[in-house]
């Protein structure tokens, strides 16, 4: 026999002696496991029983022990979830055991439990929604009322100057085409005899009054282009508001 044949035999033989050797020390390592599993589950410590039965897999009778200690560790769960209040996921595990046990009474019962406690949680979680939102309106409201109160307070103040200054106001409003007119007119004598700033004040005036009037449902922008100071004799404009140049006067 050849000297290469020898090493051949010789590696052909190492490798069944550690395949062999692999073989028998897993052998050995889930024997051990599965003496590991039975003695937890002798002492009813299903966490630890679970983990070691999910990784023998179908060793043995492996199967039909995770079944039963299934039951017993989802149980264990539920109870421990049901004490901490979190009932959802105490459900969840009761319902993982009760594939174990369908006819488990005692099961059944917290079941049929916790599923009255979630729906009287869901009831009155509504409950607060409710009695939330019907605040929240409410202060909505108040707070509304209020700004009305508000305006009609500053409108009252300012309507007798509005009266005394112009001697005629158009409200022209198309919402359908979003077009808005507010003309107010005054007598070109009274106006040439104000200066400049006066006649800024008065614009701005006039522009509040509009606010005022409409229960400010437009943006600010829209009331100062939308506001013409005219002349009573010739309705010519004699202040508007320009995007560039700002209130511009004559």
């Amino acid at each position: 026999m050849s000297k290469e044949k020898y090493i051949l035999i010789a590696i052909v033989i190492i490798l069944i002696a550690t395949t062999c050797g692999t073989i028998i020390l897993a052998q050995h390592y889930k024997e051990n496991l599965y003496l590991e599993a039975q003695k937890a589950v002798k002492e009813e410590n299903w966490t630890v029983a679970m983990g070691k039965l999910e990784e023998l897999g179908n060793y043995k009778n492996s199967k039909t022990l995770v079944e039963n200690v299934g039951y017993h560790y989802y149980l264990k769960l539920g109870d421990e979830k049901y004490t901490s209040k979190e009932y959802a996921t105490a459900l969840n595990f009761y319902k993982k055991a009760e594939l174990a046990k369908p006819d488990d009474e005692e099961l059944n019962k917290k079941i049929a439990h916790i599923n009255t406690v979630l729906e009287n949680i869901k009831t009155e979680n509504n409950k607060r929604k409710i009695e939330a939102e019907e605040k929240h309106q409410k202060e909505e409201r108040e707070k509304y009322e209020a700004k009305i109160k508000e305006r009609q307070k500053k409108l009252k103040e300012i309507e007798p100057v509005i009266k005394r200054t112009f001697y005629k106001i158009d409200f022209l409003e198309n919402k359908s085409l979003n077009a808005r007119i507010y003309d107010f007119y005054i007598s070109p004598d009274i106006w040439y005899g104000f200066n400049y700033d006066v006649k800024e004040d008065t614009f701005k005036l006039a522009v509040l009054y509009v606010q005022l009037k409409t229960n400010e449902q437009y943006e600010a922008s829209e009331y100062l282009y939308s506001t013409k100071i005219r002349n009573s004799k010739n309705k010519s404009i004699l202040a508007e508001y320009t995007a560039f140049g700002g209130i511009k006067t004559k």
